[in-house]
């Protein structure tokens, strides 16, 4: 929920099940909670570790960690 004030508090969070849905769950059918569970367990660890962010200079999420703490950027 946004705070009273903060329109985009739920700015990230909107934008990865955006990415989410369009990726892997559209027009897919699920035999079972578990399955869809499976699925968006993988695309997580995808997203955090594979899928280069446009946003992160081309970099995944991972990736970009590790170049700020190369360079010493909390």
């Amino acid at each position: 929920m946004n705070r009273l004030g903060k329109m985009a508090d739920n700015i990230f969070i909107e934008s990865f099940y955006h990415s989410m849905k369009f990726d892997v769950i559209h027009g897919v059918e699920f035999r079972s909670d578990e399955e869809l569970r499976a699925v968006i367990r993988g695309y997580m660890q995808f997203y955090n570790q594979s899928r280069i962010q446009t946003s992160l200079g081309g970099c995944s999420p991972v990736e970009y960690e590790l170049q700020c703490s190369k360079m010493g950027v909390n």
